[in-house]
């Protein structure tokens, strides 16, 4: 998986600036918002991660047609503001699956696959930049060129390791279920540092530095970087979003009450 992320960031040079710099810049913006205060805007969170999820759903699971892929994205977008303490329970079991392969697939992660399709190579080898729609195209092909080969590392893992990852999921569900604001607070800002880590790689790609192979050159230090940043996250909301998440549940009762009260006033004087 290495080897393709960093053969993307060398077709990197070729594709488009605007979406570089446009999808770099939301994606760190919004993942400092959510590093920092996820939780306070947690139904927010719930919604954008609704949508994402369905979104890869309707792009590699049901089919890769516009229909799809806006008929996904809408429908789990609504499940998730709906069921919104099940959907980010579900989504820390995600993150604790997603971290949990990357840790145990190690020796995976560094072979060289051998399996950049052609167009992708053609794009590496072009001169001057593609156009927006094409980089679009070929940023979608990059993605499920991973998506495959994250499936075919799986299928290569023994039982004890997939049952080590079963394991971490469990406890994951289980932490949501008994600390759920616990569990809120460390998946948000987890996720808001995987998309600040993501805004600045695609910024610094687009500035023509090569931030993967340094990533990848470096790794202990920058997943020790990743969870210091997603501890100190969590800490953040559970000390400050949980009081303001109160505040706004005391405002919300004391304009119910004030509204009854009128309501009895009225009632007795007629």
């Amino acid at each position: 998986m290495l080897y393709i992320l960093r053969h993307f960031e060398k077709t990197a040079v070729h594709l488009d600036s605007t979406i570089l710099v446009v999808s770099g810049l939301v994606a760190f913006l919004l993942g400092l918002v959510i590093w920092l205060a996820g939780t306070a805007f947690r139904k927010f969170l719930a919604i954008i991660a609704g949508a994402a999820t369905g979104y890869i759903i309707g792009l590699f699971v049901v089919g890769r047609n516009i229909i799809s892929v806006l008929a996904s994205t809408c429908l789990v977008a609504v499940l998730a503001a709906v069921f919104e303490k099940l959907f980010i329970t579900a989504l820390a079991a995600l993150l604790a699956a997603v971290i949990g392969f990357v840790l145990l697939a190690g020796p995976y992660l560094a072979e060289n696959p051998g399996t950049i399709p052609t167009t992708l190579q053609n794009a590496q080898n072009t001169a001057g930049a593609l156009s927006t729609g094409r980089t679009i195209e070929i940023i979608k092909e990059y993605a499920a060129v991973l998506f495959a080969e994250a499936r075919h590392i799986s299928s290569q893992m023994t039982t004890f390791t997939l049952a080590v990852i079963a394991g971490i999921v469990a406890a994951a569900l289980i932490m949501g279920f008994f600390f759920w604001n616990l569990t809120a607070a460390l998946a948000a800002a987890t996720v808001g540092t995987i998309l600040v880590f993501a805004g600045m790689i695609m910024l610094l790609l687009y500035k023509g530095v090569e931030p993967i192979s340094q990533i990848s050159s470096r790794q202990t230090f920058y997943a020790t970087v990743f969870a210091a940043m997603a501890v100190f996250g969590m800490i953040v909301q559970l000390l400050f979003c949980r009081h303001a998440a109160k505040k706004r549940l005391q405002a919300a009762k004391k304009g119910s009450e004030k509204t009854a009260e009128k309501a009895s006033i009225a009632w007795r004087g007629s």
